[in-house]
């Protein structure tokens, strides 16, 4: 599946940034070593001039993270915006087209913030979930050449599943200077609801944290089982990073090909 999606295609993208070679970082030098410090993962070593404490009994093992990660996380699904929030009080009841030409709104009223703008196949499949840029809306690349290079690594991502911005998928920015992440879960929360995609991926750090209720580093939270309103949440490599680390790609990849699965069984 790699030769589907290309290691080679993505290698094409940014010719001057392969050329570049990575600026290697000087090496720290070692820490000097001290009595009665051990320099390592394991336990401390008592100090030399002192006996060392007997030890205690042995505690059971703890529960390994992983073991007790079986179940999705699900966020939780409020009816209606909390009365406290700076959004539209008509948000909650937005069908899906109305939804979409608010995210497509070029100019906002007056004294309202850009919170999420998107744009894709109204009848999307995957929905996946970006950093804005910047306060305006993302509109489509009408040229895909002249695109952004992380528009045209994500386009090359959607084409390696066989999808595209006009067929399969829809594509949600969010900004971060709309207001707070409780007001990015709400639109994101709304646009699921009512798209009702077979699979969400979550390219955003801030917008993984804010959807899923959670502080975790996305790092700790890829290949792990979770759901928002019900369905299947993969979390990702926002595509900007991948520029700057290609190594990751390969990670990126594996994500895409569970998303995948993901979406055939819901399907």
């Amino acid at each position: 599946m790699l030769a589907e999606m290309g290691i080679r295609v993505w290698q094409g993208l940014e010719p001057a940034a392969q050329a570049a070679s990575p600026v290697e970082r000087p090496a720290r030098p070692a820490p000097p070593e001290r009595a009665g410090l051990a320099l390592g993962p394991g336990p401390s070593t008592p100090p030399l001039h002192q006996a060392a404490p007997a030890r205690p009994a042995a505690a059971p093992a703890p529960t390994p993270v992983a073991a007790r990660a079986a179940e999705p996380v699900r966020a939780p699904s409020p009816a209606r915006p909390p009365a406290d929030l700076p959004v539209d009080t008509d948000l909650a009841t937005l069908d899906w087209p109305a939804l979409q030409a608010r995210l497509a709104q070029a100019a906002l009223p007056e004294g309202q913030a850009r919170v999420l703008s998107g744009h894709g196949d109204p009848r999307a499949t995957w929905l996946f979930v970006q950093d804005a840029p910047g306060t305006s809306a993302v509109q489509a690349p009408a040229d895909s050449a002249q695109a952004a290079p992380a528009e045209r690594l994500l386009d090359n991502m959607l084409r390696a599943c066989s999808l595209s911005r006009q067929a399969g998928a829809f594509l949600a920015y969010v900004h971060h200077g709309g207001g707070d992440g409780q007001l990015a879960r709400l639109w994101l929360e709304r646009v699921i609801a009512t798209l009702q995609p077979k699979v969400v991926v979550l390219m955003s750090r801030p917008a993984t944290q804010s959807l899923l209720q959670t502080s975790e580093a996305p790092g700790r939270l890829r290949g792990q089982p979770l759901a928002v309103r019900d369905v299947p949440v993969v979390v990702s490599y926002p595509a900007a990073l991948l520029l700057g680390k290609p190594d990751n790609k390969a990670r990126a990849w594996a994500d895409l090909c569970r998303a995948r699965a993901l979406a055939a069984a819901a399907a």
